[in-house]
């Protein structure tokens, strides 16, 4: 299996890419697919920021964002 250490990320064995995702206010956001983990794990973190606010538990609370980069929705 593919195990990961980041929050909001898990692996998809149906599309073969790594998942973001994140619960707020009882339901589920989808934030999307990518090739590697990290992708998944700054998309998480840019739409938690968004969501939630900096404070939030975040995987890079140190990096920038990258929502142009991946596409992520603005």
């Amino acid at each position: 299996g593919h195990l990961t250490n980041f929050r909001g990320v898990s692996w998809s064995d149906t599309h073969g890419q790594w998942r973001a995702r994140l619960r707020h206010n009882g339901e589920d956001i989808w934030i999307g697919m990518f090739e590697n983990e990290r992708d998944a794990a700054l998309a998480h973190d840019e739409v938690a920021k968004k969501l939630k606010g900096p404070c939030w538990g975040l995987n890079f609370p140190s990096e920038g964002t990258m929502a142009g980069a991946i596409g992520v929705a603005q």
